[in-house]
């Protein structure tokens, strides 16, 4: 897995609104940290985050303040995500126009923006426009 590391440019990691997925996001930190590897992006963003329940709150807001890397895109927690398994295809493919749909599709474009920069970014939505 540290080979896995090492060859990307970036991980991008859900993190559920957990104490456990706290643990893990200290714990990739710490670990790339360690092994000195500046050029390795960590690309944490909330998954199936409950807005209704306050531990959800709290994490989201804790984390965000201890880790400015944390994307800002969350995913929400839906049945729907769910069904991806079972239809074998991305939520975008099937129900772009949902919540959880344009979710993953602004989650994959604000990916794109922190791994381009902003305005390689911008060029790249012209060409692809």
């Amino acid at each position: 897995s540290e080979n896995i590391v090492r060859a990307s440019d970036a991980i991008v990691t859900p993190i559920l609104p957990s104490p456990f997925s706290i643990q893990m996001l200290n714990t990739l930190v710490q670990f790339i940290n360690e092994q000195r590897w500046s050029d390795v992006s960590i690309l944490p963003f909330f998954s199936m985050v409950d807005r209704r329940k306050n531990l959800h709150k709290h994490v989201t807001a804790s984390l965000r303040d201890d880790y400015p890397m944390i994307l800002q895109t969350e995913i929400p927690y839906s049945s729907e995500i769910e069904q991806m398994s079972l239809r074998r295809a991305p939520i975008p493919s099937y129900s772009p126009k949902s919540l959880s749909g344009r979710r993953f599709i602004a989650l994959w474009a604000e990916i794109q923006r922190e791994m381009l920069g902003e305005s390689e970014f911008d060029s790249y939505q012209r060409i692809a426009v």
